[in-house]
């Protein structure tokens, strides 16, 4: 799957259904401070809904009608952002204000990971 080389400690990746649990996880931890932004977090109560979801996105990517990237710092999944909406991003609350401090725009980086 494709990866988007930040820096040394960021990049974007595209979900793979193996990510399910860690990104429910991500999610789960973080419900009470996303659920502003994400009126549909209460909705997902496993990480078996985030597996067909994941599924999905991927089959949009192949078709090049949508991109759902995993942001992982230092390795770790700390958000997601989507091509479908710019403004598409959640961060878990303790890497949003990491991120802010150390994000730099521009600059990206793609390399082909195989599966």
């Amino acid at each position: 799957m494709l990866t988007l080389k930040v820096d040394s400690e960021l990049e974007l990746r595209i979900f793979e259904p193996r990510e399910a649990g860690e990104l429910f996880w991500l999610l789960d931890s973080n419900r009470r401070y996303l659920r502003e932004w994400l009126p549909w977090i209460d909705g997902i109560q496993s990480p078996g809904q985030f597996y067909s979801v994941i599924q999905m996105w991927q089959k949009n990517f192949q078709e090049g009608s949508s991109s759902h990237f995993g942001i992982r710092y230092r390795g770790a999944l700390a958000g997601s952002i989507s091509s479908m909406l710019l403004t598409g991003i959640t961060l878990r609350q303790a890497s949003a204000t990491t991120c802010q401090k150390n994000c730099k725009a521009g600059g990206l980086q793609s390399e082909r990971r195989k599966q």
